[in-house]
């Protein structure tokens, strides 16, 4: 016997709470990850994609309430010049601390005050990381490899060898110097770049704040 499921529309109390649910997430799990727990950048990116990313079968949050192509997206300045060939990220900085290097999200240290306001497929296509063999890593590649193969909501049992090689072999290229000594930096640019994604969007939040208080 089939069984017959009825649905019905949600309502704008329902939306109201999974946002405020959404929100306190990637709240609670910025400050995780700020506290020294850098695997909270997997669950900062299953946040964002339940915010904003749409396929055939699933609808964002935002694309429900109405609001994906209306507001405008926080994005952190980008400085550099077009046909520069270094390999670069406008997302995160450099810290040693003794020989001990690492990548830091820039949060609102970044070298300029003038953030970008992008529209969504600005901002979620943007390159965000360009290794030094001139691979390039969107919001959106970031975002989902975390969320849908890296632990987010799934494991994949295969490896894409690009993610591979920027966690692993430091295709990002660069190398630090402690005094006179060489050292190379620990793995996670791609960590802290999800954090810097999920600060974007605590700032788009804010600015939207008007915006999202009609449509919730």
């Amino acid at each position: 016997m089939t069984q017959i499921i009825l649905k019905i529309a949600r309502q704008s109390a329902s939306y109201r709470k999974l946002f405020q649910e959404v929100s306190d997430a990637i709240t609670l799990s910025s400050d995780a990850y700020d506290k020294g727990f850098p695997g909270e950048a997997k669950r900062l990116a299953l946040s964002v994609r339940i915010l904003v990313h749409d396929t055939v079968k699933s609808h964002s949050l935002f694309e429900q309430i109405g609001i994906k192509r209306k507001i405008a997206f926080a994005g952190t300045p980008n400085l550099y010049r077009k046909g520069n060939l270094l390999s670069e990220c406008h997302l995160v900085m450099a810290s040693v601390v003794g020989l001990t290097p690492s990548y830091k999200p820039l949060l609102n240290d970044g070298p300029s005050d003038i953030w970008q306001h992008l529209p969504f497929d600005g901002w979620w296509n943007e390159t965000v990381i360009k290794d030094a063999k001139g691979e390039k890593f969107t919001r959106k590649d970031l975002v989902l490899w975390f969320a849908n193969k890296e632990g987010g909501a799934h494991v994949d049992p295969q490896l894409d060898e690009r993610y591979r090689k920027l966690q692993e072999e430091n295709s990002y290229g660069w190398i630090f110097m402690a005094g006179n000594t060489e050292v190379m930096p620990t793995a996670g640019i791609e960590l802290a770049c999800m954090r810097q994604i999920a600060h974007e969007l605590l700032r788009t939040f804010q600015r939207n704040g008007k915006v999202l208080s009609r449509h919730l």
